[in-house]
């Protein structure tokens, strides 16, 4: 995957957070697991772009950048799912399965970012500054 691809990422988490406070304002401050899921949101966007864009940031390389970016994108999932659950057990079946698969592909998300923090091979992403998109 080219590194590219994570700044637009980030860019469109970015941009979610902006829609989503001028549609529905900030009321989301005052609980504390949907103000942890914004400063994931928010955190993570900047920490893919600054990596995307092949940046160093407080002292690390953006393949760094990249993986906390992608833990804090599995932390949403994971605090979404996490969050459902101990609301209660949710009353149907497909409330019940969309709460556990969320907090599972948080988990996963969160389990591969700290992997490729470590220097893993996750996910083999190309260092290049070839754009993304090429023309045919």
């Amino acid at each position: 995957m080219k590194r590219g691809w994570f700044a637009i990422l980030g860019g469109w988490m970015l941009v979610v957070f902006g829609a989503t406070t001028a549609l529905f304002g900030t009321g989301f401050w005052s609980s504390p697991l949907r103000a942890l899921q914004a400063v994931l949101l928010l955190s993570g966007g900047l920490a893919f772009v600054s990596g995307g864009r092949g940046e160093e940031r407080y002292g690390l390389e953006p393949i760094r950048l990249i993986a906390l970016g992608t833990v804090a994108l599995g932390g949403i999932a994971l605090v979404n799912g996490v969050g459902a659950l101990s609301g209660g057990t949710p009353v149907e079946t497909a409330e019940l399965g969309a709460a556990v698969g969320a907090a599972v592909s948080g988990f996963a998300l969160v389990v591969i970012g700290g992997g490729l923090y470590r220097g893993g091979d996750a996910i083999e992403i190309e260092i290049s500054d070839e754009p993304i998109l090429r023309d045919r």
